[in-house]
């Protein structure tokens, strides 16, 4: 279905600019993780206190992220059910204000992409630190992003400790698979909207 009005079009943007910040997410973590890894080595030593605070610090973040990607989805719905009764009325302060919005909102997704670097630097350090092995870096790079992921959670599960992250097994904290979900009701609520 096509949206002809800009400010729907602008919340469509914003919807596939939600799309490709989990897509991005996702293959960020693998990617920085380990780049992010490898630049801060020496920080990284196998003892279970260093090992419990990243995890903490790791936690506070995806938590936020988490929290702040289902408060803009949530806020797109309802922006968009009241953009569509505003352009009935057209009034220019109110579609201001729904623009600042809008911008807010790009901001933070901007923001929420430097997320994946902290992430995935604490997933490719407990991934080591469970098989107690730096070298295992060279095989973590040979791996593809779920497969990556699947490591991680099997190395929380033997470590006893929550994944903050997992692919579709709603393990996680963020579950990539539950995020998806998310994101497509939010186009069908967009699409109903009209």
């Amino acid at each position: 279905e096509r949206f002809t009005e800009p400010l729907e079009k602008r919340w469509l943007e914003i919807w596939k600019g939600i799309y490709f910040l989990l897509r991005d997410f996702i293959e960020l973590m693998f990617i920085e993780g380990i780049a992010m890894y490898m630049e801060n080595i020496q920080q990284y030593k196998f003892e279970p206190e260093i090992m419990k605070k990243n995890y903490e610090e790791a936690l506070g973040v995806i938590s936020n992220f988490r929290k702040n990607l289902y408060k803009i989805l949530r806020l797109q719905n309802l922006q968009v059910k009241e953009e569509r009764n505003l352009m009935r009325s057209r009034t220019s302060d109110e579609i201001l204000n729904f623009r600042l919005i809008f911008e807010e909102l790009t901001i933070e997704m901007e923001w929420m992409k430097n997320v994946s670097y902290t992430v995935g630097a604490h997933m490719v350090y407990l991934i080591l630190y469970s098989h107690q092995n730096p070298l295992f870096i060279e095989e973590i790079s040979k791996m593809n992003v779920p497969a990556f992921i699947d490591e991680y959670v099997k190395s929380c599960r033997h470590l006893g400790f929550a994944p903050l992250v997992s692919f579709r097994s709603g393990e996680g904290v963020f579950d990539y698979g539950k995020a998806l979900i998310h994101w497509r009701r939010s186009f069908e609520f967009i699409k109903r909207a009209k």
